[in-house]
């Protein structure tokens, strides 16, 4: 299993712009990280609206990005 910072290298490397770190206290609060991979900045404890907001007000995505992020998403929300 790879280490956060590992994952994000990845994301970066395929274009990926943003990155959502959901810790299972997170998941008990409805609650997220946000961080933008491009800018290095992080937002902490926010909703997912507020998360959808910041990426789409960041003009740093494409089709392609959102739905990775989103998939990658669901797909750890899932899993927690």
């Amino acid at each position: 299993e790879k280490k956060i910072g590992q994952q994000y290298t990845v994301a970066e490397k395929k274009g990926i712009p943003f990155g959502i770190l959901i810790k299972a206290e997170d998941a008990e609060k409805n609650v997220l990280t946000l961080k933008n991979l491009l800018t290095r900045e992080q937002f902490t404890d926010i909703s997912v609206e507020d998360a959808g907001k910041i990426i789409l007000e960041s003009k740093n995505y494409s089709e392609y990005s959102i739905k990775k992020i989103v998939k990658t998403f669901l797909a750890i929300n899932c899993i927690s």
